[in-house]
């Protein structure tokens, strides 16, 4: 951990700020999307803040971005499916016809005022955890820092260890996100980029395995290539962690 800033409380809060400024410059496009990693990167932040302001607290900011976030799952989650049924429609030809039904089965995306209207919603959240962000962020000890990601560190390493035992889904779930985790915090403090970069990538195979699955299971597709290009995904990606 010998890599932790020195005013790592103010570069944490900085890139909360960023993180935030970003969002509400995406393409309009590319917005939902946007204002969903920027709650999963502040998440991360006060994840790790829990031992500077105590785990409830921490807690509680972050399950209120998770909260305000929630409204964009489903929209976000109808175009990634739609969009990786496309995609095995092409490499996968003989699925094409059960796939493109599936495409057709899923509900049509929100009206474009109620689409706005969340998104400003969850936005208007990640304002007010930012602020709160900037204040905690700025007053945390480094070394109260340096206890939230060892201990974030751990919690990977154990879900990592039981997920290569059993291979269970939930397991395999708390390894993408503790990696997502780690992911951000290191970005932020400018620390270990090629372990950013790693866990970065696994969590990344991780989500495509897990995508894979939700769809085989909606489309009620039992075919072994999808569940074999699962498993790879998921190998692959317990092997960076």
């Amino acid at each position: 951990m010998s890599g932790l800033p020195r005013a790592a409380g103010r570069v944490l809060a900085a890139a909360g700020g960023e993180a935030v400024v970003e969002s509400s410059r995406a393409e309009s496009r590319r917005r939902v999307h946007a204002v969903r990693v920027a709650s999963k990167r502040l998440r991360s932040y006060w994840r790790v803040l829990r031992p500077s302001i105590g785990r409830a607290s921490a807690d509680r900011r972050g399950g209120a971005l998770s909260s305000a976030a929630r409204a964009l799952a489903g929209a976000r989650e109808r175009d990634v499916l739609a969009a990786l049924a496309r995609k095995l429609s092409r490499s996968e030809k003989d699925l094409a016809g059960p796939l493109a039904s599936f495409a057709r089965s899923l509900p049509p995306p929100l009206p474009a005022e109620v689409l706005e209207r969340r998104v400003r919603a969850v936005a208007s959240r990640l304002d007010a955890s930012d602020r709160e962000l900037q204040r905690d962020a700025k007053s945390a000890r480094r070394r109260d820092l340096r206890k939230g990601l060892k201990k974030l560190e751990r919690k990977l390493e154990r879900a990592r260890r039981r997920a290569r035992r059993g291979g269970a889904q939930a397991d395999l779930h708390r390894c993408r996100k503790r990696a997502k985790d780690l992911k951000y915090i290191l970005e932020a403090l400018g620390m270990r980029p090629k372990s950013a970069k790693r866990y970065g990538k696994a969590a990344d195979e991780l989500g495509d395995a897990r995508d894979l699955r939700v769809l085989a299971e909606r489309a009620g597709l039992r075919d072994g290539r999808l569940e074999k290009r699962a498993r790879d995904l998921e190998r692959a990606g317990l092997s960076r962690l």
